[in-house]
């Protein structure tokens, strides 16, 4: 990671210290078009462009920093593009070759090179390629000065969402490369799992995190991303042993939030945690709720409350427990309606007539818009756009159950409908409720919103994004522009490291990236 990588993947742009900027008090002997120039073909080549400010700038540059701007420059859109690596095809004359070849001859050539662990190819004389030229869309390189670029660590740490690890690792190369006072934190930071890097990064220098301790959970996400593992907590981590000064920290922060309701979230992780922590050495109150741990004594929850009560059907206290947590409210709220629906006629409040919901589902609806106002904005788009596909019944359902990976995992149950009318009054209900939400934001200023954003699906969570030189949501759908002039379609994807999927589904007129 460095500062160039980071202003061309999060500014599109350039980061060039201002020694010369003003163009209007430039020497003669400072003007550098053909250097501009030069360099601006070499970017050309990988299918980028310098905007007309950059352009402006690099000429003006003393030749020795536009040398090494240009080296760091070519370097990094060469890693990006996958321009640094030498690609051999096991079929350099595809697709004619392939559709040549007999079935026997591909399958031999691929249990082979498997067999070899992807050593070995064929050999095969590779034929000239007829020239052609492609209507290429460059994409525009800016320029960027230091403010500007500081203010990239910002904006990632005011995310109302997770991040991706690359997005993880830029918090913490700013953190390690500039002095705390030189960067501008904001007033908070709405995000738990972001959080966290910050915290474990400033544990480690010997600064008050006082202020950023708000609960236990804030403790282990933050020894959980000192080792390695899944901040999301989905996942159990192996805790690495941290010296003594940091354990007594730690202890000492666990000690002034600490509540059995938070450790009894994650039991079997605290378990660990506490016993790496060695909590007797350093507090009574902490070695109590532990000893109560690891004896497997019955902790103080709201969950379990919560759990009781749904388990039991005694929906009336499950709403009012559900009231003091909006957001929890707001992901039990389909299961709560199911219960009601599945309830015996004779345990539930009288149905009003025939095919019309029950008072109790009125009942769940009307307590849950009452606190819909605070419940994150995140939270709510997710929850509209599930209720709108309860209107039928589904013999299975998708879901990607939380923590890095984000492995599509396909439930084969049948779930019923809900009551149309309930659903359309929450509906309404949650719109009303975002529409109220937005003024509140920070202005946007002077925007035009590309009506294409319509279709564009909203990408609920980074955690398992990758490093690429573009992004995109899954179950984004891209057309093929000029489909009729053109027929030919290419897919190339380089990657190192666990492998990712590449699978794509087709449709007349577009495809899917699934």
């Amino acid at each position: 990671m460095n500062k160039q990588k980071i202003a061309i993947k999060k500014l599109g742009a350039l980061l060039i210290e201002p020694q010369v900027i003003d163009t209007q008090e430039a020497k003669p002997e400072q003007k550098n078009q053909t250097t501009a120039m030069s360099l601006n073909a070499e970017m050309m080549n990988l299918g980028f462009v310098m905007s007309e400010k950059l352009y402006n700038t690099i000429c003006i540059l003393p030749i020795l920093q536009v040398t090494t701007l240009a080296r760091e420059l070519i370097a990094q859109l060469r890693e990006s593009t996958g321009a640094h690596v030498t690609h051999t095809p096991m079929y350099p004359n595809f697709p004619e070759q392939v559709m040549a070849a007999s079935d026997l001859e591909l399958y031999t050539n691929a249990i082979t090179h498997y067999w070899s662990n992807g050593e070995w190819k064929p050999a095969y004389h590779k034929l000239p390629k007829v020239f052609s030229f492609e209507d290429t869309k460059y994409k525009e390189i800016d320029f960027a000065d230091e403010e500007t670029f500081k203010q990239v660590f910002t904006q990632l740490l005011k995310a109302n969402d997770s991040l991706s690890e690359e997005d993880k690792s830029i918090i913490e190369w700013f953190m390690l490369n500039y002095a705390q006072p030189e960067l501008t934190f904001p007033e908070d930071i709405p995000f738990q799992e972001n959080k966290s890097v910050v915290t474990a990064i400033m544990l480690l220098q010997k600064k008050d995190i006082s202020a950023l301790i708000s609960n236990s959970t804030d403790i282990l996400r933050m020894v959980t991303y000192l080792s390695e593992g899944d901040v999301s907590l989905a996942s159990n981590t192996k805790f690495v042993s941290l010296p003594r000064g940091v354990r007594k920290e730690l202890v000492k922060q666990l000690e002034r939030v600490i509540s059995e309701e938070d450790i009894g979230r994650h039991k079997n992780k605290w378990k660990a945690l506490l016993h790496g922590l060695r909590v007797g050495d350093y507090s009574k109150k902490v070695y109590a709720i532990a000893s109560k741990l690891r004896n497997n004594q019955a902790l103080e929850s709201f969950y379990g409350r919560l759990e009781h009560c749904l388990n039991t059907q005694d929906i009336v206290s499950a709403i009012t427990l559900l009231k003091t947590r909006p957001s929890e409210f707001a992901r039990r709220l389909d299961h709560l309606l199911r219960l009601t629906s599945t309830k015996k006629k004779r345990t539930i409040t009288r149905l009003l007539e025939k095919n019309q919901p029950s008072q109790l589902q009125q009942t769940v609806a009307s307590e849950f818009l009452k606190v819909s106002d605070q419940v994150a904005t995140r939270v709510l788009l997710q929850l509209l756009g599930h209720l709108g596909r309860r209107n039928t019944n589904a013999d299975k359902r998708i879901v990607f159950p939380k923590g890095n990976t984000q492995k599509a995992v396909v439930l084969r149950q049948t779930v019923l409908a809900l009551d149309p009318a309930v659903v359309e009054r929450l509906i309404e209900g949650i719109k009303t409720t975002l529409v109220k939400h937005f003024p509140n934001q920070e202005s946007l200023g002077k925007v035009w919103i590309d009506p294409e954003l319509i279709d564009c699906p909203l990408p609920t969570q980074q955690r398992s994004a990758s490093e690429s030189l573009i992004n995109v949501a899954r179950g984004t759908h891209l057309p093929i522009t000029n489909i009729n002039e053109q027929n030919t379609l290419r897919f190339f994807i380089y990657w190192v490291g666990r492998d990712i999927d590449l699978s794509a589904t087709f449709h007349y007129e577009d495809f899917s990236i699934m």
